[in-house]
């Protein structure tokens, strides 16, 4: 055994493999790491003075991402034009439960259908947003609609209903519309 690890061959062989072994159980520590490791969405706030993380929601401030989600729906889903309809009826539809997303779709790709034909472009200000009962809202529009040298304003009731869902990379708020109809005033 002495004559073994005088051997320089064997030394650095003997060295070689502890090295292997090593690297093969930090893999296997590493792995099991990463597995068990649950990815997390962290929601940080920012306002004029500071930066935040927010950990626990108070009833404030679900009433305000309340109210921030419902405007950006509405801003997305009603305010257009022929070449951002695309992209803000996507970032609409990632705000839907799949049910409404399947039910409003043929009704999107028919007004994508005449947007090519007939382009235009819808441009909305929210007049009033109210809380009908829990998870119902409905919110007062003004659309003006601008064709070449036409603009028309429309007066439009959105009621919506939301519920409340977990957060992901596609929809960053803790809810999803459940349902939406509107009316023209």
């Amino acid at each position: 055994m002495n004559y073994v690890l005088r051997s320089r061959m064997y030394r650095e062989e003997l060295l070689r493999w502890a090295l292997i072994i090593a690297l093969f159980c930090w893999a296997i520590v590493a792995t099991a790491v990463a597995a068990t490791t649950k990815s997390q969405i962290l929601v940080i706030g920012v306002s004029d003075n500071e930066s935040y993380l927010i950990s626990e929601v108070n009833a404030a401030h679900e009433q305000k991402e309340v109210v921030a989600f419902l405007q950006k729906f509405i801003g997305r889903y009603y305010g257009f034009d022929e070449k951002t309809f695309g992209e803000s009826i996507s970032a609409a539809g990632d705000m839907m439960s799949e049910d409404l997303w399947a039910l409003k779709q043929p009704e999107i790709q028919k007004l994508a259908t005449n947007l090519k034909v007939d382009p235009l472009s819808q441009s909305v200000s929210i007049l009033s947003l109210d809380k009908i009962d829990e998870g119902k809202f409905e919110a007062l529009v003004r659309l003006e609609i601008r064709r070449k040298l036409d603009v028309a304003k429309v007066d439009v009731r959105v009621s919506m209903k939301i519920e409340k869902r977990a957060r992901n990379a596609q929809n960053v708020w803790p809810y999803e519309l459940v349902e939406v109809s509107d009316a023209v005033l």
